[in-house]
């Protein structure tokens, strides 16, 4: 809205507003050859903001954090079952918002705790015997046992490589967003 107040004459003052910033000029002279020798502005409003962007990303990165460690703590033993569930909850946590070092995280882990369901679901289902079975019959009485041992020490070496690449990023994501990640 735009307010003009004139008064003519002899100090003649005139107000030019526009919403919360406004214009206020006095004047000398007669009210047609008026000369400015004041004028000021009207001080802009302080509007109290929200949090930034990056407070935003590290707030619900924490938040994110914090989720996967619960959902690593939700189940008592780790069975074939359980491993997958936990993978599977990792998975479908929210990642709208979230710094993506953190979401390569949890995929990562499910990853790993996949390939752990499938390597004790291999032993705990019978699959390990029945392939003992069938590979003896074929000369190879040793070949199952073989590669089930290669099988868990693969697994191992990469459990532990996710294990240090977790703690790494934790580390970087406490640094880049200035609050403890705490360990999962």
């Amino acid at each position: 809205m735009l307010v003009v107040a004139t008064v003519l004459g002899t100090g003649a003052i005139t107000i030019f507003g526009c919403g919360l910033l406004g214009l206020l000029v006095l004047t000398s002279g007669s009210g047609t050859e008026a000369t400015p020798v004041m004028s000021t502005f009207a001080p802009t409003p302080v509007v109290p903001r929200g949090p930034t962007p990056e407070q935003l990303l590290a707030a619900r990165t924490l938040a994110y954090w914090k989720s996967m460690q619960t959902t690593m703590r939700s189940e008592r033993s780790l069975t074939p079952e359980s491993a997958a569930r936990i993978a599977g909850r990792l998975r479908r946590l929210a990642v709208v918002g979230v710094d993506p070092e953190a979401v390569e995280c949890a995929l990562a882990l499910a990853d790993v705790l996949d390939e752990a369901a499938a390597l004790k679901k291999r032993v705990t289902g019978g699959q390990l015997f029945m392939e003992a079975l069938v590979r003896t019959g074929n000369g190879d009485p040793w070949g199952a046992s073989a590669d089930f041992v290669a099988d868990e020490a693969k697994l191992r070496r990469r459990a532990d490589e996710t294990g240090r690449e977790i703690a790494a990023a934790r580390a970087r994501l406490s640094i880049r967003h200035g609050i403890e990640f705490p360990p999962l």
